[in-house]
């Protein structure tokens, strides 16, 4: 049973100093809501999971999708049904969502695990709800490995992506192994559609922060031992190990659909790129020029196609 607004908003008030002697400390996000799912409480590793102050979101509610958290395939959580703070208070069970994909106050989309859990007073009754959450996605490459490639050239400065020339070393490695081993690779090329306009329309610093954004965002959503480069410009490369396929297919679409789902704000309106792509799986007659000839190909048609799509090859 639940008890009434009046006096849930008085529990959660009375234990709040519990809150933060305790979970300040802890190297988890912790969000507390109470019923009508507004946030109570926020402690300092969410703040640092997700870009945002606590006093930029205390009273406000989970549906005001100031996260937006969604799926990999694009589905929002919190205007649904399937919000997980609806689930924890109307069955009184914790709920469970890995890899769901938050909005960072930058811009980009964070991978995190999320757990939902109620918050029930000394009665058994319903107070609230718990959402405790963790990077689900470490970093690609440790800082000693960051510092070490800026040393010998090969780290873009504005986004932190390998360049061009790391890019081209890490083909010429993962082809020769194809070619000696068999050890199959297929490469995911893009770049961001109508970037001219976004420079033209907002200006240069926007549209460095609009690649920063995409940057971080593709790190998120790609595995530690995958390479992303930023090839020049506004075109990027992703080179993706141990594939297959139908597997590429759908990293290719997953990286797309959380692009389009990423904005920054300038002004109070929000600016969302989109990419198009280029997928394709490398050839045993590959070299550098063939397979991103033809990468860039198939980016193409995703272009001539309208733009925000994929094309696989």
């Amino acid at each position: 049973m639940r008890i009434k607004k009046q006096e849930s908003k008085m529990l959660i008030k009375n234990i709040r100093p519990f809150y933060e002697k305790i979970l300040s400390h802890v190297s988890e996000g912790i969000c507390c809501l109470d019923n009508d799912r507004k946030i109570v409480y926020f402690n300092k590793a969410a703040e640092d999971i997700t870009g945002f102050k606590e006093k930029e979101i205390i009273h406000s509610h989970c549906y005001d999708n100031i996260f937006m958290h969604v799926y990999e395939n694009g589905k929002q959580l919190c205007k649904t049904r399937h919000c997980p703070a609806i689930q924890a208070i109307s069955t009184g069970k914790e709920n469970l969502q890995d890899a769901i994909f938050l909005h960072h106050k930058n811009g980009y989309r964070i991978a995190v695990n999320l757990k939902t859990s109620p918050l029930r007073d000394d009665n058994n009754n319903i107070v609230g709800v718990m959402k405790i959450f963790n990077h689900a996605n470490p970093a690609s490459q440790t800082q000693k490995q960051l510092e070490h490639l800026k040393k010998i050239s090969m780290i873009d400065t504005l986004t932190d992506l390998g360049n061009r020339r790391f890019g081209e070393l890490e083909l010429d490695i993962n082809i020769n192994q194809f070619k000696r081993y068999d050890w199959p690779f297929g490469i995911i090329f893009f770049d961001i559609d109508d970037f001219k306009l976004i420079n033209d329309s907002f200006g240069h610093s926007i549209g460095d922060d609009i690649l920063k954004m995409v940057a971080k965002t593709i790190q998120e959503a790609t595995r530690p031992f995958d390479r992303i480069v930023r090839w020049g410009g506004d075109e990027f490369l992703v080179i993706i190990v141990n594939i297959n396929e139908n597997s590429l297919k759908a990293i290719a679409e997953k990286l797309r659909r959380l692009i389009e789902q990423s904005f920054i704000e300038l002004n109070g309106e929000k600016i969302s790129p989109t990419i198009s792509i280029g997928a394709t799986l490398a050839k045993k007659h590959d070299t550098i020029p063939t397979i991103i000839d033809r990468s860039d190909s198939l980016m193409y048609q995703s272009k001539n196609a309208g733009q925000n799509k994929t094309t696989f090859g």
